[in-house]
């Protein structure tokens, strides 16, 4: 079996991390609001410090231990408070955590329009060279109810 959990990283240290290990933790998903100003902002002063350090921490260790897993990963969430700041984000990140990431993921709210969806894929495709199929799975049809419910509180 797989596993795999997400965290803002506030609780873990060297102690649990080893415990983690050694239950078999396959992957960690770290969530990051963007660069220490913003994520501060949006968690509280003092979290991304924390967060990054914790994260470098557990690289180290695996280094340390000559090991893979667990798979460090960062979930990076489009919001309007991200916009135009996501290569900010991720090199501030990079920096913090000692290039110590496995794998970002970079995706959005819940809902996003159709119009949304394009200008993502299109901007993902510009900037970062690669293709963001993924992003996908958060459209959903001016149509539907739950759209027209949810809408107004993700602009």
């Amino acid at each position: 079996m797989y596993f795999s959990f997400t965290t803002n990283g506030t609780l873990l240290n060297r102690k649990i991390t080893e415990e983690l290990f050694d239950i078999g933790v396959d992957c960690i998903n770290f969530s990051v609001d963007g660069n220490e100003k913003l994520h501060d902002q949006i968690m509280g002063i003092g979290v991304y410090n924390e967060v990054t350090k914790r994260i470098k921490d557990l690289s180290d260790w695996k280094k340390e231990n000559k090991i893979t897993r667990p798979v460090i990963n960062i979930y990076l969430t489009v919001t309007h408070f991200l916009e135009g700041k996501v290569l900010e984000a991720l090199n501030s990140i990079k920096e913090s955590t000692g290039d110590g990431v496995d794998s970002y993921r970079i995706h959005h709210l819940w809902f996003i329009t159709k119009s949304e969806l394009l200008k993502h894929q299109s901007k993902v495709k510009e900037k970062l060279g690669c293709r963001a199929p993924g992003v996908a799975s958060h459209f959903i049809s001016n149509s539907n109810r739950y759209y027209q419910y949810f809408a107004g509180s993700f602009r």
